[in-house]
């Protein structure tokens, strides 16, 4: 069986899209173990090798998330055609990504489309804890309603 494989895009590969990384991961662990699944994170314009931001680091450890191993990459540093499913934070930044990769096209959603919407999750860094929080668990709680979209997403990039 061929694994899932997910990528979450952000700008700087720093907070947003790692912060989704490691929620959808946490969730695959606790309701999905028997299945495969490859789900990992980039930015656009990400300077490779950093760590998560230090607030972002907080917000997951105090939701029993673990960024302390996080390196950002950039999304040019890899193989696009290895995601069946590649989300971003904002729509901007998927319509780049289709711009410059137009044969990963049909994979490349917005994050809020997994629950049928058009917006843009707001980066949180340079604020502080409650933004941060906020943004956590509007990713957990999109990811925890958006699954069978996921899902459904996942299946047409398979095709």
């Amino acid at each position: 069986m061929q694994a899932e494989a997910v990528l979450f895009v952000c700008a700087a590969n720093r907070c947003r899209s790692p912060l989704a990384m490691a929620l959808l991961q946490q969730s695959v662990r606790q309701q999905h173990e028997d299945e495969e699944w490859r789900i990992e994170s980039a930015g656009l314009y990400a300077i490779p090798d950093l760590p998560a931001t230090p607030a972002a680091q907080n917000v997951a450890l105090a939701a029993g998330l673990d960024l302390s191993h996080h390196r950002s990459r950039a999304v040019d540093q890899l193989q696009l055609d290895e995601y069946n499913l590649i989300l971003t934070m904002e729509q901007i930044q998927a319509e780049a990504l289709a711009s410059a990769y137009p044969l990963h096209r049909g994979a490349i959603y917005p994050f809020s489309s997994i629950v049928n919407l058009t917006f843009d999750i707001e980066d949180p860094t340079g604020h502080g804890p409650v933004e941060h929080s906020a943004c956590l668990k509007l990713l957990r709680r999109y990811l925890q309603e958006g699954m069978p979209r996921l899902r459904q997403l996942l299946l047409q990039g398979t095709s």
